[in-house]
């Protein structure tokens, strides 16, 4: 039982179905449906697609979603049109019309001619007359010929359920349920009952012909008669188109490609909606069941192999050029041919790392066993390995380690290792290290690629092949041995592909030579000198000349996207590529580099945040300018760079963002050049996006002027000035002598009156009267109330001695005339009460006025008014303000100041002084002899007398 085994091998074969390479779009690419009826490109690059959920718009970044909540008129959109004056037309199931134009969807709703259009049928056809007048075909046969520049509707109807209409030398046509009729001459061309359908018709119209297709067949209408120009054998027809001289047909089994000689299959388990080829190129195949496939190169052919996907580890060609496949679940073998089949090796289901072809023996290296197949026998080892190499009369087997045992030994080898363990094969260990690739050339020299470099094996001694700058210090993942050039080529998982001649690098070829990645899995020659390298990021091709690389990216040829490659294998000219995709290959020789450009779209151009269309002059103030844009390029998948510069600047600033955000612009005429760039290296047209900033008006040519003639006349003026003021000189300074003199003389009756007022504060009889008190207190023994009246006579002399300035705070004033008026009831007890109160707009630290101004006035009040009269009286001080002006109140309840002055007449020339006195000093500081400041009223009714006086509001701070 532990012997070789040796079967037959048992295939199943298939026949081989391929598929254009294609890229998914679907539910599990967040598109909102995988239904889609049809596509479209619109004039500016933009891809749509009608759907039964709205529209979608591709950019080649995201899927934009648009529904009834935009504006669109019915979620149910089959088919979308752009007429001339470049607006998108959506054809809807309930027939409410819509369009799209900048930026902005027009319905029923918000265009009252669209209402007028309208219909409750579904809208299954239009097209553009050369008049620019469209026609709407709905469901019903209604037809609508609308000219919206002119505002005009014409109708007509075809009478029957119809699905097309076009024109064709002048006249119009309309494909209804059984006919096709004129609806110029009212004639129809009825079909035969094999022709009826009760499906509906799909249609295509060309330059020379109409087509339509019923069931499975497809019709050509000319000269009033119906010919059969293709059939299909079992799938109906649910969409045609011509492409390239060629029939693409979709059905609820696939799509169909009719040439003259063939019809091929392709998608078979998808119900294919529509296909649209792109002004790029690019086919688009929507599908109702699967979403979209976008096909970027119709020449690159991905293959079914019946199953589940599979991820294609291992590729190599036999002898007879059999192509042998090593996937994740097995190994399947392809016959490359005109009538190519895939067949699956019967037994193989585990994981195949590597294969290898010696002679007519192929290998197949795999986690756990390795099977050798010649001439239909399978021969298995039981155990696993990385790769295998054999000479004339050894093995040399990679995996952990390195073993090396002669052929005759395998039987023993197989029976050891299933007996025991691993450890059987430790005899045959030659190199300690994981290796995972061996490659001998034809001096006998065997290559190992090792998890940490790469090293050589020779007259039974291994070395390290040294590298200066560490560009073997990686693992390494294939080898390939180039006997004519004599060249080793190591790709590496980290550190890209180095060349090496007689031991010595001659080349080392990264990302930043142009690899698509420095994660490089697989090499294959193709021509001399000349190498296609599998990476992570899909495909380079490298050409060596004098020891420098040439780097080619066949992800832009092949419109590849970043796939794993794993493998590649040539046969004839057909490369083949092993990625985790599935198998892949394209034709060499046609395989050319399609130089097209992407489409540069502006979006938006936001000044100070807001949008704004006309860019041509701005003014100063708005300089923050932000531009919105896309490049439009399918095939690069949205890795596009952009380009900019101002004006003549001599180089361009690259930058992966889709807006540009210039701010605090300074005024001045700019031009903004915009360009994208594409994988392959080719540009988008220009586009110029100018504008001018204007200066602000004080820097304008204008104002400069007004400022220059302001100057001038200014200067003219101070000249004038000057003159007159070198003239006036001398009166000045002769007016300066008189005003310094009346200035002597205002200060000296200044300085008078406060002599004068600081005598009426010290008058001789209230300090006569003030020590005979203290006494009295001292003699009758009352030394507490003496010592209170000191304490209150010291303060106020204080008070008055501090507050020498011409203006005091009125809090001051204040607690001065309270002392004084304590002071006086001492002498004159029960005569009367006071209050002293300031209204609470008066700032009282802050208002100033002359110090004890209102000391003589009160002081008359209580001698000359209180004291006389026969009851208790009262005093009030009142402080307020009126207008700009500081009003003081002295009222008191006496007998009158017309009394007291017939009483004192002749008897007190001191109370007559310091009314004087006082009046001066208000009138000093009014600057005005006005009787209104200073006013004595005699009160009758009760009797009294109260005294206003008026004084400039002054605040001390200011």
């Amino acid at each position: 039982m532990y012997k070789l085994l040796i079967i037959t091998v048992f295939s199943c074969c298939f026949g081989l179905a391929q598929n254009p390479y294609s890229i998914q779009y679907s539910l599990d690419e967040s598109l909102p449906t995988s239904n889609i009826y049809s596509a479209f490109e619109a004039n500016n690059g933009y891809m749509w697609f009608a759907t039964d959920v709205g529209v979608l718009r591709y950019d080649g970044y995201t899927f934009e979603h648009f529904n009834t909540d935009d504006g669109l008129g019915d979620n149910e959109v089959f088919k979308i049109f752009q007429d001339s004056k470049k607006r998108l037309w959506f054809l809807t199931l309930n027939g409410e019309l819509s369009y799209f134009k900048d930026k902005q969807f027009f319905n029923t709703k918000n265009s009252g001619f669209l209402d007028k259009i309208s219909n409750q049928k579904m809208l299954i056809d239009i097209f553009e007359d050369d008049n620019d007048s469209l026609h709407f075909l709905y469901r019903d046969g209604k037809i609508v010929v609308v000219d919206i520049e002119l505002n005009t509707i014409q109708t007509s109807d075809t009478g029957i359920p119809s699905y097309s209409i076009w024109e064709k030398n002048n006249e119009s046509f309309a494909l209804t349920n059984g006919s096709i009729l004129n609806l110029k001459t009212k004639t129809e061309v009825f079909f035969s009952p094999d022709m009826l359908s009760l499906s509906g018709y799909r249609y295509y119209l060309d330059d020379e012909h109409y087509y339509f297709s019923s069931k499975n067949n497809i019709y050509k209408f000319a000269d009033n008669e119906f010919k059969k120009i293709l059939q299909l054998k079992d799938s109906e027809i649910i969409f045609i188109t011509k492409i390239d001289g060629n029939f693409w047909i979709g059905t609820q089994a696939g799509l169909y490609v009719s040439t003259n000689n063939s019809t091929v299959s392709y998608f078979k388990d998808d119900k294919v909606s529509s296909v649209f080829k792109d002004s790029a190129g690019n086919y688009w195949v929507t599908t109702l069941n699967n979403g979209i496939k976008y096909i970027p190169n119709i020449d690159l052919m991905s293959y079914d192999f019946n199953t589940e996907d599979l991820k294609i580890k291992a590729i190599e060609k036999d002898s007879k050029k059999k192509l042998w496949i090593g996937t994740d679940k097995g190994l399947y073998e392809l016959y490359h041919g005109p009538n190519s089949q895939i067949s699956r090796v019967a037994g193989v289901t585990n994981y195949i790392k590597r294969i290898r072809c010696y002679d007519d023996t192929v290998f197949t290296i795999g986690n756990n066993s390795i099977h050798s197949f010649k001439n239909d026998k399978k021969r298995t080892v039981a155990f696993g390995a990385n790769d295998i190499l054999i000479d004339d009369s050894h093995y040399i087997l990679s995996s952990s380690v390195v073993f090396k045992f002669k052929k005759k030994d395998l039987n023993a080898i197989n029976r050891d290792f299933t007996n025991t363990s691993f450890r059987a094969l430790d005899k045959y260990k030659i190199f300690g290290k994981r290796t995972n690739v061996s490659m001998r050339t034809e001096h006998k020299r065997t290559y190992l690629g090792t998890s940490t470099g790469l090293h050589i094996y020779a007259h039974d001694t291994i070395k390290k092949v040294s590298s200066n700058k560490g560009e073997l210090e990686t693992s390494i993942l294939d080898i390939y041995v180039d006997n004519e050039t004599h060249r080793i080529i190591t790709a590496s998982n980290s550190k890209g592909i180095t060349t090496i001649v007689n031991d010595k690098i001659e080349t080392h070829i990264t990302s930043v030579q142009g690899l698509n990645s420095n994660g490089c899995y697989a090499i294959e020659k193709i021509s001399n000198n000349s190498y296609f390298v599998g990476t992570n990021k899909g495909l380079n091709k490298i050409s060596i000349k004098d020891s420098s690389a040439l780097v080619t990216n066949y992800n832009s040829i092949l419109k590849l996207k970043n796939e794993k490659i794993n493998a590649i294998e040539l046969i004839d000219s057909m490369i083949f590529l092993a990625t985790d995709k599935g198998l892949m290959s394209f034709n060499y020789n046609t395989a050319n580099l399609k130089n097209n450009a992407p489409k540069l779209v502006l979006e938006s151009v936001l000044i100070n945040g807001l949008e704004k269309e006309n860019l041509s002059t701005l003014s100063y103030n708005e300089n923050d300018i932000t531009l919105n844009y896309t490049g439009i390029s399918f095939s690069d998948f949205g890795n596009l760079t952009y380009e900019y510069k101002f004006n003549n600047d001599k180089g361009w600033t690259v930058t992966n963002n889709r807006e540009l955000n210039f701010k605090n612009l300074s005024h001045g005429s700019y031009d903004l050049s915009l360009r994208a760039k594409g994988n392959s290296g080719v540009f988008s047209d220009i586009k110029h996006i100018k504008f001018v900033v204007k200066p602000p008006f004080w820097q304008t040519l204008p104002f400069i002027l007004l400022v220059l003639v302001v100057f001038f006349i200014a200067t003219l003026f101070l000249v004038k000035q000057r003159i007159k003021k070198i003239q006036s000189r001398f009166a000045l300074e002769r007016k300066t002598l008189q005003t310094e003199q009346e200035k002597i003389a205002l200060e000296k009756q200044m300085v008078v009156l406060e002599q004068k007022g600081l005598r009426l504060q010290m008058n001789p009889h209230f300090i006569f009267n003030a020590l005979n008190t203290i006494k009295g207190y001292y003699s009758g023994g009352n030394i507490t109330e003496a010592n209170k009246y000191i304490a209150k006579f010291s303060r106020l002399l204080r008070l008055i001695l501090e507050n020498d300035q011409h203006l005091i705070p009125l809090d001051k004033e204040i607690e001065m005339l309270e002392l004084y008026i304590k002071l006086i009831q001492l002498r004159y007890q029960n005569v009367f009460d006071y209050k002293i109160h300031a209204s609470e707009a008066i700032v009282k630290e802050d208002t100033g006025i002359p110090p004890l101004l209102l000391q003589p006035i009160v002081e008359n009040a209580i001698i000359h008014g209180l004291a006389p009269n026969s009851k208790k009286g009262y005093l009030e001080v009142i402080f307020t303000i009126e207008s700009d002006q500081l009003v003081c109140k002295i009222i008191d309840s006496g007998i009158g100041f017309s009394n007291a002055k017939k009483k004192r007449k002749g008897s007190s020339e001191h109370n007559s002084r310091a009314i004087e006195i006082t009046r001066e000093r208000i009138n000093f500081e009014n600057n005005s002899k006005d009787e209104n400041n200073f006013q004595i009223i005699d009160l009758k009714n009760p009797s009294g007398t109260e005294v206003i006086i008026k004084l400039p509001l002054t605040n001390l701070w200011n």
